[in-house]
């Protein structure tokens, strides 16, 4: 139990849970908790051979601002993408 995991996790999990109500399918939902086990494994491993200087396992590391704002601008262009697609 990690308290400053909580609400991240939470987080997660409800937009996980909103993909699959939003796409009545439960593929989105694996496809996004797929990447973003990929994207977590792919830190760990640059971390671990000196690519990369922040530690992902460390709570307290910052993010730097403009990879944050990449990062919600991309899951909000692919949604809008995913829903526009599935109404079409």
């Amino acid at each position: 139990m990690q308290f400053y995991g909580f609400f991240p996790r939470l987080f997660l999990g409800a937009f996980f849970g909103y993909l699959y109500v939003w796409f009545r399918t439960i593929w989105v939902p694996i496809a996004a908790h797929f990447f973003n086990n990929a994207w977590t494994l792919l830190m760990h491993y640059l971390y671990q051979q000196k690519q990369i200087q922040i530690n992902p396992e460390e709570m307290g590391a910052m993010v730097p601002w403009w990879s944050a704002l990449l990062s919600v601008a991309l899951v909000a262009f692919y949604i809008k993408r995913l829903y526009t697609y599935k109404t079409d």
